[in-house]
């Protein structure tokens, strides 16, 4: 019997191995050594649990058990957990592949992106000094090799011209994708529009004047009260939230469990005031909301009226606070050919269609603001010159 409860353990050792590699991302070794540490507890623990059910069952009936009968419960419930680990595994399995092709190499064939009269122009890459033996090792890399699933379509843009658009996993040209933080970069741009047009007078307004039933007048000296519209776009202001920490108050899974994100975010204690910046998507949240609170419009209106509808983004699904806010920190759907017009926009010094949609001083801004956050500035990152 011990060696058959052995064989067990080391079956589900096996089986949690092979979850690791079949259904999660092996590109976090410390995040595949916890998944494999889950499967391993879901084994022990169902083990357990199942042996005190059948143990509970005979108590029940006044049947008195033999040990040897006991260690057969034990076995057998072991073997029910690793055939549920299997049966988890084939559930979870992506099986969706990149593209569909026969014979053993991908054969890809170049096309030129269509033009969709969505103020998108596009060109053919032999008119470009980009190889196109470059895109085709990436494009074959990533249908061939399949490890590359978080990846779904790959546009290039050169000199304002659309040169390359390949689409995976079923994705088409008008899948809206989740862009999960990148949407505190449209919030760091919705912002600028807000300075822009004189809604926010500057970055360097007090928070506390947007939401003064959170601040105590007679405490005006406070660490809290001098926070500013800038120290939440430099995600360096000293509310007590850190994503990257778990025992943050101000961590963000924390802040999704309550009703109202802005209420939780604003009454969050004080750290100490420094040069450290803490990547904080409350403070993101908070920012959408003085958006909103300066302009009269909700977020997601304001954004519609002043950046999506000049740019002709209309297909995308904003993500809502429970308190039916606008979700400006994350998860905004919007898709891959828009995402380029954004960088485009940014790249033309905020110019789209001879309209200038956010002023140059503000990207200026976004570009000389010294205070970074692993290359992170007013929430777009910046590549050096």
């Amino acid at each position: 019997m011990k060696k058959r409860l052995l064989l067990s353990l080391a079956s589900a050792c096996v089986v949690s191995v092979a979850l690791v590699f079949a259904i999660t991302d092996l590109e976090n070794i410390y995040l595949n050594i916890y998944n494999f540490a889950v499967f391993m507890f879901l084994y022990l623990s169902g083990t357990v649990g199942l042996t005190a059910i059948v143990y509970l069952f005979f108590l029940v009936r006044k049947k008195k058990r033999t040990k040897e009968e006991m260690k057969e419960s034990v076995y057998k419930s072991s073997l029910i957990m690793v055939l549920f680990l299997i049966a988890m595994g084939i559930y979870f399995y992506d099986s969706s592949v990149p593209r569909e092709y026969e014979g053993d190499e991908y054969v890809y064939q170049y096309e030129q992106p269509k033009d969709l009269h969505d103020g998108l122009v596009t060109d053919d890459i032999g008119n470009t000094n980009f190889s196109p033996d470059t895109l085709k090792n990436i494009v074959k890399k990533i249908v061939e090799e399949r490890n590359y699933k978080g990846i779904t379509s790959f546009l290039l843009l050169h000199k304002n011209k659309l040169i390359v658009e390949e689409y995976f996993y079923d994705v088409k040209h008008n899948t809206p994708h989740d862009i999960r933080s990148a949407t505190k970069s449209i919030t760091a741009l919705l912002t600028g529009i807000a300075v822009d047009k004189g809604f926010i007078k500057s970055e360097d307004e007090k928070i506390s004047k947007f939401f003064p039933e959170y601040f105590n007048e007679k405490d005006s000296v406070s660490l809290k009260s001098q926070i500013t519209v800038k120290d939440l776009l430099d995600m360096n202001s000293c509310l007590d939230c850190n994503d990257w920490d778990r025992n943050s108050p101000g961590q963000e899974n924390k802040i999704y469990r309550t009703r109202d994100w802005v209420e939780t975010v604003l009454k969050l204690g004080e750290l100490k005031r420094d040069s450290t910046a803490r990547y904080c998507t409350g403070g993101v949240i908070v920012l959408g909301e003085i958006i909103a609170k300066t302009s009269g419009m909700k977020t997601d209106e304001f954004a519609k009226k002043y950046l999506f509808e000049p740019l002709g983004i209309n297909n995308l699904n904003w993500q809502y606070m429970p308190s039916g806010q606008t979700d400006t920190g994350g998860h905004l759907n919007i898709t891959s050919r828009d995402f380029v017009k954004l960088g485009a926009l940014i790249l033309n010094n905020g110019i789209w269609n001879n309209e200038q949609i956010i002023s140059v001083d503000w990207l200026k801004k976004i570009k000389q603001n010294n205070i970074v956050i692993r290359g992170y500035r007013y929430y777009l990152f910046i590549i050096p010159d």
